[in-house]
């Protein structure tokens, strides 16, 4: 059984960045896509003109979110 983690001990970059991954797996499932990386979906699939807005502004605020992270632990 895979244990659960304990976001609120974790800094808040990284409470985001698991945020962010239940809700593009959420929105992979309701696209009926695969769940792979944003970018991924965007260069493997034939998508819709709001499905490849969506996914773009999704990888901008997951790479604005990973530059706080490392931003912060440096």
């Amino acid at each position: 059984m895979k244990e659960r983690i304990n976001l609120e001990k974790l800094p808040f970059p990284q409470q985001m960045m698991y945020a962010m991954t239940d809700i593009l797996s959420s929105y992979c499932k309701a696209n009926n896509l695969e769940y792979l990386s944003a970018d991924d979906i965007l260069h493997t699939y034939n998508l819709t003109d709001d499905q490849r807005e969506w996914l773009t502004a999704f990888g901008k605020m997951w790479d604005k979110i990973q530059e706080l992270s490392y931003d912060i632990r440096s």
